[in-house]
């Protein structure tokens, strides 16, 4: 993804536009069941991924138009999902559609605030990938945490690991024939610590989602507002912009 809205997914951001032009949404309890507004937030997110940093980047802005104090902490990917989940923290960074479902405590913000691309790359094999089943065979690498990498792989033998550095150094080491990764992600890791070792991308996307922001039930009451301030910057260019900032500031697109 060398942008936010890189190619296709921006159809389908659109569309997500469109779609959540109004949501109904019930007032539930507050933090520790209190009805008063919060005035700060403490959000949970991925300390092996760099498009969390930059959402972290993006959600402080939104936050602040809300009149609200953003802070986030780094945890491993799943535990991630896990803690916010609990109640642990307000809320977390931002995932793919669906990842209410399996973390019930945890409320999609409908308009999303980036998107992925999710690629296969490999050093030797030469398949032309087009979806998840032509990885039937294989023996795969998977970043432990990233939901869409865990579901499109459920039926095809996998190794999970905490972070990217670990995920190529299973490709080399021969323990995988190829590994599943956001594209943004892993370019930058191979860039920066495996140059020259012949890795490289085989065949088309085998997935393509827009990412939100996951808020916590208790702060239930907060996601109107923000979906209306998230819409109006992508809607004026803004949004993208604190994206491609963030993505500059932290090395890579």
């Amino acid at each position: 993804m060398s942008r936010l809205l890189p190619g296709n997914t921006y159809g389908v951001f659109l569309i997500c536009l469109v779609l959540t032009s109004i949501v109904p949404w019930g007032i539930s309890k507050a933090r520790a069941a209190s009805t008063a507004p919060t005035d700060s937030v403490i959000i949970s997110g991925s300390s092996h991924i760099r498009l969390h940093q930059i959402g972290a980047r993006i959600l402080e802005k939104i936050y602040a138009k809300a009149g609200i104090h953003f802070q986030w902490e780094a945890l491993p990917t799943r535990r991630s999902l896990v803690e916010a989940n609990a109640g642990t923290y307000d809320g977390e960074i931002a995932r793919i559609p669906g990842a209410s479902s399996q973390y019930s405590n945890l409320i999609a913000v409908p308009s999303p605030i980036m998107a992925i691309n999710g690629r296969v790359y490999t050093v030797n094999v030469n398949r032309d990938i087009q979806s998840w089943q032509d990885l039937k065979g294989l023996h795969v690498g998977i970043v432990r945490g990233e939901l869409y990498a865990e579901r499109g792989t459920q039926d095809i033998e996998r190794t999970s690991v905490r972070d990217y550095r670990q995920l190529f150094q299973l490709l080399l080491s021969g323990k995988a024939d190829a590994v599943i990764g956001i594209d943004t992600e892993a370019d930058f890791n191979v860039a920066k610590y495996f140059p020259g070792k012949g890795i490289h991308t085989i065949g088309r996307s085998v997935f393509k989602a827009p990412l939100h922001h996951l808020v916590h039930k208790k702060n239930a009451y907060l996601v109107p507002q923000l979906n209306k301030i998230i819409r109006a910057m992508i809607e004026d260019g803004s949004l993208e912009a604190i994206y491609r900032r963030a993505a500059a500031d932290l090395g890579g697109n």
